[in-house]
């Protein structure tokens, strides 16, 4: 579509300028024809209106519509805890469901992309399990970053929780749906952490003073323990 810097008026003040000059110029009696001299006047009109036409700096603007599929990243934690704490049957069985998953998910309509704790993007069906540390919080960055061109339609995060580096990724933004399958070892480990300790700033020699300790547990519904 043709478009101006200004307003469509002055298209209308651009044809009253070549009209005018071209009257004011062969408006009086001529030596030639009157054929010749309208041809004259008119090629001066579409001349002269061109040229005022020219400095309202006309432009072509396009649109182009693309319906483009959406994306899922499968991001998967491919770390050495993994295969560690992993029963090998799952394990087995989450290495041969992702090609299928992500060939399901395409027959769908939907782009997918494999990512690992490695960056680069690879194959479901050639993952190795070898990183030594995870950041689940760069992993889901990346998967970002790489799709920013693309619309990201969520995230499959493949991992068993555990980070060793970087930010938890539950303090993060990330603007995107994220759904988590889980692996590692599911069953609950019993804890016991000392969360707090309340007691007097100053206490004078031999006298006796509160201390308050809260203690924190997990795995201990029902049970006893002992602090020490």
């Amino acid at each position: 579509m043709l478009s101006t810097a200004y307003s469509p008026w002055f298209i209308l003040l651009c044809l009253a300028v070549g009209a005018g000059y071209a009257a004011l110029l062969y408006s009086a009696k001529t030596p030639w024809s009157r054929a010749l001299n309208y041809g004259l006047a008119a090629l001066r009109f579409v001349v002269v209106s061109f040229l005022c036409f020219l400095l309202l700096a006309p432009f072509v603007k396009t649109s182009t519509t693309r319906t483009e599929a959406p994306t899922v990243v499968l991001a998967v934690d491919n770390s050495q805890s993994v295969s560690l704490f992993t029963p090998k049957p799952a394990l087995a069985q989450l290495t041969a469901g992702l090609p299928q998953l992500a060939a399901a998910l395409r027959e769908q309509g939907l782009r997918v992309e494999t990512r690992t704790l490695t960056k680069a993007e690879a194959a479901p069906d050639s993952l190795r399990f070898t990183a030594a540390r995870t950041d689940l919080n760069q992993l889901l960055t990346d998967s970002r970053a790489a799709t920013a061109d693309h619309n990201l339609a969520g995230v499959v995060l493949v991992s068993d929780g555990i980070v060793n580096q970087g930010q938890e990724p539950q303090f993060s933004e990330f603007g995107f749906p994220i759904f988590s399958v889980a692996l590692g070892d599911t069953v609950p480990k019993k804890d016991l952490r000392l969360t707090d300790l309340l007691y007097n700033r100053v206490a004078f020699s031999g006298n006796k003073f509160p201390l308050e300790a809260e203690i924190a547990y997990e795995g201990y519904a029902g049970g006893t323990a002992t602090v020490e």
